[in-house]
């Protein structure tokens, strides 16, 4: 996701294509009841995240790609969905328990953050398993 989005609201959810056809993209996974992780802390991508919690910078992800709105709408204002990157779903379900709490107390994460991304790790290996992909609505 872009870094000049300015979000009030992102949630992380896993779904195939075919869930996706059942999603409302403006009203969100939240308002309708799908399993979602609230993860406004990293708007700007999971592949930050990933980066932060293995301290390795040289990280290079793929591209996130856009699935709400199409690209012609132009000018839009949100909300917006992607699907974030297969290898970036792999590097977070890989993570491991210790890594995460390292990062935890280095960040100084409280302890509700930190079971945000101890779940988004365990969303993600679910995700791996069961051939579905991770996406992130974002709302302005």
């Amino acid at each position: 996701m872009s870094g000049d989005v300015r979000t009030i609201r992102v949630d992380v959810f896993a779904a195939t294509r075919d869930d996706l056809r059942r999603f409302d993209p403006i009203a969100g996974p939240a308002a309708t009841d799908w399993p979602c992780i609230d993860s406004t802390e990293w708007a700007r991508g999971l592949d930050r995240l990933v980066v932060e919690i293995s301290g390795d910078g040289r990280s290079e992800f793929g591209d996130h790609e856009l699935v709400f709105p199409d690209h012609a709408a132009g000018d839009w204002e949100g909300p917006w969905l992607v699907r974030v990157p297969d290898d970036v779903v792999e590097a977070l379900a890989a993570l491991s328990h210790d890594e995460i709490i390292r990062y935890a107390d280095r960040a100084d994460l409280d302890r509700e953050i930190l079971g945000r991304v101890l779940a988004l790790r365990e969303m993600c290996r679910q995700a791996r398993d069961e051939r579905r992909d991770l996406y992130q609505w974002s709302t302005e």
